[in-house]
């Protein structure tokens, strides 16, 4: 191994003020919950903690479900240009229902 270059160290730093800005962060959010929790008082501060938790959940949700649309998530599906897409029904993404009867 010999001396880094400086590509090399500018991704150090780069991930050692990324560590840092994600630790403040953290620690910022921790101290606005107590001093937010001893203004509000315990019944007004749980109404909050309940929205911030649903608003979190809701956010993840989105970012998990549209990441990727079902095409890339396919891996075979031709994504050119003009390309024709397959049907829904034969993509397998409309459940066939069975006849009335």
């Amino acid at each position: 191994m010999g001396e880094l270059s400086n590509l090399q160290l500018r991704g150090i730093r780069g991930g050692v003020w990324a560590t840092g800005n994600a630790i403040a962060s953290a620690g910022l959010a921790f101290l606005n919950f107590v001093v937010l929790s001893r203004i509000l008082g315990p019944e007004s501060f749980g109404l909050m903690a309940m929205v911030d938790a649903s608003l979190a959940l809701g956010q993840t949700l989105l970012a998990t479900s549209l990441a990727e649309s079902p095409d890339q998530r396919s891996g075979d599906a031709d994504l050119r240009p003009g390309a024709e897409r397959p049907r829904a029904s034969e993509a397998g993404l409309l459940r066939r229902l069975p006849p009335d009867g």
